[in-house]
C-alpha cells in the first residue's frame, strides 16, 4: 500500500534465517574432536587411571586379609534362626 515491495515473499514466520555467511553448519567430528582435547586439556584421562589404582591398591590387601580370616561373602553367608 505504501508503494514499497516486500523483501521476501517466501519468508514463512517462525522460519530460521540461514547464517550470515552463508557458511555450512558445523561438523559434528570436529565437534567430538574438541571434546576429546578438552578432556585430554583437563588431565580426565590421568584422573580416571589414578582412580582406578588407588581402589585397586584399597581392594587388593582387603581382599588377601579377608582370605586369611576366612571371611565368607554376604552372597554364600548361610543364617541360622
Amino acid at each position: 500500500m505504501s508503494g514499497e515491495a516486500p523483501e521476501s515473499e517466501d519468508k514463512q514466520p517462525g522460519a530460521v534465517p540461514p547464517p550470515a555467511g552463508g557458511s555450512a553448519p558445523p561438523n559434528h567430528g570436529h565437534i567430538e574432536f574438541n571434546f576429546l582435547e578438552q578432556l585430554k586439556h583437563r588431565n580426565v584421562f590421568r584422573v580416571a587411571a589414578l582412580y582406578v589404582v588407588v581402589c585397586w591398591l584399597i581392594l587388593e590387601p582387603v581382599h588377601v586379609i579377608f582370605h586369611m580370616l576366612e571371611v565368607q561373602s554376604g552372597g554364600t553367608a548361610s543364617y541360622s534362626c
